[in-house]
């Protein structure tokens, strides 16, 4: 149903957010190097 999809969109958008924010803490962490 579309709420069941809506929901696994949900989670698809929670899981990138997670790599994003990764993400910017590596960068965070190479500039810190610099």
């Amino acid at each position: 149903d579309n709420y069941g999809e809506l929901q696994c969109n949900l989670g698809e958008l929670h899981g990138n957010c997670d790599e994003l924010q990764r993400n910017l803490v590596g960068l965070q962490g190479k500039f810190g190097e610099v």
